[in-house]
């Protein structure tokens, strides 16, 4: 009996649709984002295409494309002085993962997308800087 090794199940980018997929999941998450009365805040005056750009190659890498390749800032950096709160990165990834939901991705792949953003928490929670183009006086906490 002739038994090959069983192929590796495709990486979580490929299970999403590759870049198209991807790119869906991250136009559906700016979308909501920029909607949202308090995450939207932290993308005021922010060129969000640039952003989405940089969000699907430093994801793609994490997602499990071991062919990408992700130039941008670190985590860190990109997040200095955005006062990035755990409410915020946490309200971030859930958002991030009904996103996926609505697009149809399968539960235990809602469920890699959660653990490999909660994986990035301790890099982007943050100090604060305030945006200028956010109006507090207006808008207060």
């Amino acid at each position: 009996m002739d038994s090959a090794p069983a192929s590796p199940l495709p990486n979580l980018f490929t299970r999403l649709g590759g870049e198209a997929g991807l790119t869906r999941l991250i136009d559906l998450q700016y979308e909501r984002l920029l909607a949202d009365d308090y995450l939207g805040e932290y993308f005021m005056g922010v060129d969000t295409d640039r952003l989405k750009q940089s969000l699907c190659g430093f994801l793609r890498r994490g997602f499990g494309d071991a062919d990408a390749s992700y130039r941008g800032a670190s985590l860190q950096d990109a997040h200095r002085g955005q006062l990035v709160t755990e409410l915020a990165f946490d309200q971030f990834v859930d958002m991030f993962v009904a996103a996926a939901r609505e697009v149809g991705v399968a539960e235990a792949d809602q469920a890699e997308i959660r653990a490999a953003l909660r994986a990035m928490r301790a890099s982007v929670i943050t100090e604060f800087k305030p945006n200028p183009a956010y109006d507090y006086q207006s808008k207060p906490f």
